[in-house]
Parts: C-alpha cells; structure tokens; sequence
C-alpha cells in the first residue's frame, strides 16, 4: 500500500492517478461524487482521453454528471451510471489488480484529496460499483444543446467549452459580427495571455 497526503492543487493526487491511468491496459472503473476532479484538472481530462485512445474501457458511476462532461465522456466511449447513494471515499479500479482511494474530502474542493494506492481488497470495491450501478441507472443520450452548436449561433468574445465537437476546450475569441477585422497590433501587456491560450490549444491537438 502507498499513500499519498494532500497537496497543493492536489498534485500527489493528480501524479498517481495519471500513472495509473497511464499503465491501464484494457479497464478502468471509477466511483465519485461529482467528477470535480474531472472537471477541475486538464491532465486528468487528457490522461482519460488517452487510455480511452488505446481503447481502455470506462465504467464511472458518479452522483452527479454535468451534461457538457456526460458528453465528453460518452464521445470517448464511457458506460456512464448514476444514482443517489453516496460513498465517503471516491476510487478507481485499473484492470482489476489495483485501487486508487480518495478519502472523504469536501465536495468541489482543492487540495484536500488525500488516500492511498492498494492491491488488496480489489473484490470488496468491484462489489461496491456493482451493488451502485444495481441501484443505479445508465446515464443515456445527452440532451441539450452541443457548447459548441450555442456559441456558432451566437458569439461573443470568448467561452469555456466542452463540446464533443471539438477536442479543443478553449473556443477562440472572436467578434460577433460578420466581417473579418483588420489584423491589430498585440499590446504588450496582451502577449503573456495570448502565448498561454495558444499553449493550451497546442496541448489538446
């Protein structure tokens, strides 16, 4: 058993499930509350996506899916579930033989994530999602309209975007008019910001 404490921007945390993620070969089973860790981290997202590339089979059950992460999740090939039963501690079983525990820790929140990394006990957690996904129900097509489809129908200046028409989750700014602006000059002060988005979109490509 290894445990890890918590941290800042929970980064012993975000290290051993991307490792894990990384060393998955074909399933990963995961139990949370409301996938924050999901949608607070873009390593996470990345490493999630990766393993699903290779052709990693997800099963996730959580209490709550916001519908822009029910999409993702379900364009990478994920069997999604929710329910209403809640658990303490959060974990992810990678192909059977080995645990991620993350103990209980305010719902949201950042920097509290501490627990450990097991190879015991695996059956006792494959009974637990088991018994959760009974009780449950499947998480079906993802109603609503896509972020990406609302923004084309009306731009503004910038959105945070988690389209499954895109990878990208960063849609660039833009004016909401039709003519193209004239190329302007990019204040100094404007630089920084501009280098960090295009970094990010680098990442996702």
């Amino acid at each position: 058993m290894k445990r890890f404490g918590k941290s800042h921007l929970d980064i012993q945390f975000r290290r051993i499930v991307a490792a894990a993620l990384a060393a998955a070969k074909k399933e990963v089973i995961v139990v949370t509350g409301e996938s924050s860790a999901f949608t607070n981290y873009l390593d996470l997202q990345l490493a999630v996506r990766d393993s699903a590339m290779r052709g990693v089979k997800f099963r996730i059950y959580s209490n709550i899916f916001l519908p822009d992460v029910a999409r993702k999740l379900k364009k990478w090939g994920g069997e999604l579930y929710t329910g209403t039963e809640r658990l303490r501690d959060h974990f992810m079983i990678i192909d059977g033989n080995e645990v991620v525990v993350s103990k209980s820790h305010p719902a949201s929140s950042i920097g509290d994530r501490c627990g450990f990394i097991t190879r015991r006990g695996i059956s006792k957690y494959m009974t637990i999602f088991q018994g959760l996904v009974r009780k449950g129900r499947p998480v079906g097509r993802v109603t609503g309209p896509d972020p990406l489809e609302v923004w084309l129908a009306n731009p503004i200046r910038g959105v945070w975007s988690d389209s499954s028409g895109v990878d990208d989750s960063l849609v660039l700014r833009r004016p909401a008019r039709s003519r193209i602006p004239e190329p302007r000059k990019v204040h100094e002060q404007e630089a920084p910001q501009r280098h960090a988005r295009d970094a990010y979109i680098n990442i996702l490509r």
